[in-house]
């Protein structure tokens, strides 16, 4: 069913919540690493916190926006992640995951018996590669690529390093990679526990079977 006919206000909180993702970041960032008043468990408490905002709310919002029609929300979703320095999960979640889940092809169908710390430790590479293969194949079709969205990627993750440094010196750099890696792994363990074990069928005609319930 459609999101939006359900609860016409659905994008309109989606756009909120993200424009809250990046205020809560650097608001966070310097509240963690820079000179907020905070005692040493309070800083701490504070990244727990913002990590489990981040990887509870933040992603599942960019999940959203990054299959919504609107370019610019899709654009919005895609630097969600990018914030978090996963933004190759917008082009791998939709491109390889979509594709190939429940299959070998998919980095982020853990197969039966795979622990998450052995997933999580493989997943990060697998899936930057998948992705970066997949939107490299896309661009060779089309007409008119443009910029390749992995220099998006990987440029904004360096901006957003910068930034917390320039919000907090060192302190904040450490205080972002500390909230997005907790972020990271908690996306990391929603494609775990959903997706743990499952395997499609592959067809007489060499494709796998559909994706069901």
């Amino acid at each position: 069913s459609d999101p939006d006919a359900e609860f016409p206000a659905a994008s309109t909180l989606l756009v909120a919540l993200g424009l809250a993702h990046f205020t809560l970041l650097g608001l966070g960032t310097w509240a963690v690493g820079g000179p907020s008043g905070l005692s040493a468990i309070e800083r701490v408490l504070v990244a727990m916190s913002s990590g489990l905002i981040f990887g509870q709310i933040s992603h599942p919002v960019a999940h959203e926006l990054i299959h919504k029609p609107s370019r610019m929300l899709r654009l919005m979703g895609r630097w969600m992640y990018t914030t978090l320095l996963v933004g190759h999960h917008a082009s791998a979640h939709l491109l390889v995951h979509h594709v190939h889940v429940g299959s070998s092809g998919d980095p982020n169908s853990a197969p039966r018996g795979e622990s998450f710390y052995r997933f999580a430790a493989r997943v990060g590479r697998q899936s930057f590669l998948a992705g970066l293969r997949a939107e490299t194949r896309r661009r060779q079709r089309a007409s008119n690529p443009g910029l390749h969205p992995y220099v998006t990627y990987v440029g904004g993750a360096l901006a957003t390093l910068v930034a917390a440094f320039l919000i907090a010196g060192p302190t904040g750099l450490a205080a972002l990679l500390a909230m997005a890696i907790y972020a990271q792994l908690q996306i990391l363990m929603a494609d775990y526990v959903q997706h743990y074990g499952l395997r499609r069928r592959e067809l007489p005609n060499g494709k796998l079977e559909p994706v069901g319930p």
